[in-house]
């Protein structure tokens, strides 16, 4: 795969988790301004290639969020940051079949993981 910009969709999911408040959060909306994706699986998990000024995060997944697909199955995205950099776009449906589309940024809930 290679790498391409964010779809709007995906923009939004990123724009969602970077919308609560918690440590390291403004550098990783630095990040995300310009960061380029790939496709990982079915899911919609994403590989990030980020740069910008490193994020100071409390562990490795410092936020995520849950929605539900268009069938009513759990969603799941975690972001991951690896030495300051996000690394990472994970989503996970609770079933484990495969995305039917990526919720639009405002039926996401989001919650800082401290």
């Amino acid at each position: 795969m290679k790498w391409r910009a964010p779809t709007a969709q995906e923009r939004g999911l990123l724009d969602a988790l970077l919308g609560v408040e918690f440590p390291g959060r403004d550098e990783l909306r630095t990040q995300a301004a310009t960061c380029r994706v790939r496709t990982l699986d079915d899911e919609g998990s994403l590989e990030i290639q980020a740069k910008g000024p490193p994020a100071s995060v409390v562990g490795e997944t410092p936020v995520d969020g849950e929605a539900e697909d268009m069938d009513g199955v759990i969603l799941n995205a975690f972001l991951h940051v690896h030495d300051g950099l996000m690394t990472e776009l994970e989503v996970v449906k609770a079933d484990g079949s495969n995305l039917r589309r990526l919720p639009p940024a405002e039926k996401w809930r989001v919650v800082a993981l401290e």
